[in-house]
């Protein structure tokens, strides 16, 4: 029984170690995204984390769903304008939630930024919005938002 002794408390140990890792979410799974039925009826999509956002007359509005600490990535084409509008709305003033980054198709990472932003664009092709929290501000954000885009 000795020679086993280490064995038995290593294999204990990691078990620990790996359960309070999932419970505190510090291990992801998966890479889920939820969406929620949109209010929004003129302009709405249901999108899924990593899609590419399809604008109709220049903009769109989305009801999503965040889990805590994940990000999420969508896209836009961007062809001939000037300014990108993004717009965050929580359910509550107080959430954790902003545009983490924008990347410009020449893969320049800009922010992070707040909840709103007119964002000038230099570039013709895909960006990217990078939506998240901020690691200072607070407990992670989970719940449903809206996000706003508009090209101008």
């Amino acid at each position: 029984m000795k020679r086993y002794t280490t064995i038995i408390i290593f294999v204990v140990a990691l078990v620990s170690i790996i359960l309070f890792l999932k419970k505190n979410n510090v291990i992801v799974q998966d890479f889920k995204y939820k969406p929620i039925a949109s209010n929004h009826k003129k302009y709405s999509q249901t999108i899924e984390n990593g899609t590419e956002l399809k604008l109709k007359d220049g903009k769109v509005s989305f009801n999503l769903f965040k889990e805590a600490k994940q990000e999420q990535i969508f896209y836009f084409n961007n062809n001939s304008c000037n300014v990108v509008s993004i717009q965050i709305v929580p359910a509550t003033d107080t959430a954790n939630i902003r545009i983490n980054n924008i990347i410009s198709p020449s893969k320049n990472i800009d922010g992070p930024f707040g909840r709103n932003i007119d964002y000038g664009l230099s570039e013709n092709g895909v960006y990217e919005i990078v939506i998240g929290e901020s690691s200072i501000k607070g407990y992670p954000f989970q719940g449903n938002y809206t996000l706003n885009v508009q090209l101008k």
